[in-house]
């Protein structure tokens, strides 16, 4: 629902710099399939020196309040840890409550308060090796604790008096299985953790779920669709619908050139009040037929970090698109067989 209709992809890309003041950028181009989807790449390298004021964070160089031994404790500041994993971190002067919260697919929501031991961990209980502290303007937390709570590990030299932290990604996609549809002819690696809710009408949009961890918690959701007409927006249809552009580009791939279209909007929600939909729409048109790939995610309003978020995971999933099926694999899981869900 989310691409933008025109005569031909040069004007498109015309109208869009034109009337929303958007630089295109260049053409994308997706190398080949990889071999494997298993393979974890590296999502967080920092090393600190004891005592050091300075630290290498994912390869750049920040200046930090220097971490301690308190006790057998290492206490590392919570600034640190915001920027080697990428957290949204708040803090709740009138009772001492730090929260943080992953952006990436594994998702942590992380609670622990100054001076006390007892925290949480997506409302689960956790018991801290030392109390929160602040220091010099700083809040120092326990170093192992938070790193191993956000999927990190720590380990120490003693030779030089380096902590290193490193922590992996998890993957998004299933190493063996795919998934696709054989009336459509359109398969792609399975997600982890995947959902398949089904369809009521042939028409709908197939509407596949992957999640952040083994709790309730959607991460965000794929919907594919594939038809014999064009259903693109105009720019005024996305205005009349409350839709934001945020911008278009085309990128090669290797069952064709698809239009990516990218938008946000907002919708009412019980608990928060409003949420932010960040929404990529993938369009092909190949044999006469249009697939259309859409990945949904919601947030209570970070754009700007969970966007960035969808964008990885849908060139993640897009990497292993293919406008075909092979309905003897036996890894396949094809939403048309109710069966094999």
């Amino acid at each position: 629902m989310s691409i933008i209709r025109s005569k031909s992809v040069l004007f498109r890309m015309f109208v869009l710099a034109c009337s929303l003041f958007l630089v295109i950028p260049a053409v994308n181009t997706f190398a080949a399939e990889k071999d494997s989807v298993s393979t974890k790449p590296v999502l967080v390298d920092a090393v600190i020196k004891v005592g050091s004021t300075t630290a290498v964070v994912n390869g750049k160089k920040m200046t930090i309040q220097p971490i301690y031994d308190n006790k057998g404790v290492m206490m590392v500041p919570v600034s640190l840890l915001i920027r080697a994993f990428h957290l949204n971190y708040s803090y709740d002067r009138s009772d001492k409550t730090l929260r943080f919260d992953t952006r990436m697919y594994s998702y942590h929501h992380i609670t622990a308060q100054i001076g006390k031991v007892n925290g949480s961990d997506n409302s689960k209980g956790v018991k801290l090796s030392a109390a929160p502290v602040e220091k010099m303007g700083s809040i120092m937390v326990p170093l192992r604790n938070m790193v191993e709570l956000l999927g990190g590990t720590v380990t120490y030299k003693a030779s030089t008096k380096e902590v290193r932290i490193l922590a992996y990604e998890n993957p998004i996609l299933d190493a063996e299985k795919r998934t696709g549809d054989s009336r459509y002819s359109w398969s792609m690696s399975a997600l982890n953790q995947m959902e398949v809710v089904p369809q009521t009408e042939p028409d709908e949009w197939q509407v596949i779920k992957g999640k952040y961890n083994k709790g309730n918690i959607d991460g965000f959701s794929v919907f594919v669709k594939v038809t014999e007409k064009n259903e693109d927006l105009t720019l005024e249809g996305l205005r009349q619908q409350g839709i934001t552009l945020i911008g278009e580009q085309i990128f090669k791939h290797p069952a064709g050139d698809f239009i990516v279209t990218s938008t946000k909007y907002q919708i009412a929600d019980p608990w928060a009040g409003s949420k932010i939909v960040n929404e990529q729409t993938w369009r092909l048109e190949k044999d006469g037929h249009y697939y259309y790939i859409k990945f949904y995610q919601e947030n209570n309003g970070m754009v700007e970090n969970y966007y960035a978020e969808l964008e990885r995971i849908a060139h993640k999933v897009m990497e292993t698109f293919q406008t075909t099926i092979d309905v003897k694999d036996s890894n396949l899981i094809d939403v048309a067989s109710p069966a094999k869900r």
